[in-house]
């Protein structure tokens, strides 16, 4: 079985609200992108198994921080492309070998 990445439909990216990210998704304009992985905000969005409130259903998902050191952004968004892959509509994929090897290199 061939594993298929569900997109959000026009009608269910405009009535999207954020979930637990709210304030965040709704600050951001239709064209951001995130500086690290370069997806847009639409792109980040992905179909999964959530829960609330005790009950599990399937729903859309996009999580967002905000990042307030920005004298380190440039390095970071340098340093984790080099071993965090982003598709859109699908979580990272992190290879942790990788990650540990520049962590090791850093101490």
């Amino acid at each position: 079985m061939l594993n298929t990445i569900k997109k959000p439909s026009d009608h269910e990216y405009l009535e999207y609200d954020g979930a637990h990210c709210t304030v965040i998704w709704k600050s951001l304009n239709d064209n951001w992108k995130c500086p690290s992985c370069k997806r847009t905000k639409r792109e980040i969005m992905r179909w999964t198994k959530r829960s609330s409130s005790g009950r599990t259903f399937w729903g859309w998902i996009a999580g967002f921080t905000e990042h307030h050191d920005h004298s380190d952004c440039l390095r970071f968004n340098n340093t984790i492309i080099r071993f965090v892959t982003s598709t859109p509509h699908a979580k990272h994929n992190i290879n942790f070998k990788k990650a540990k090897n520049i962590y090791d290199s850093l101490q």
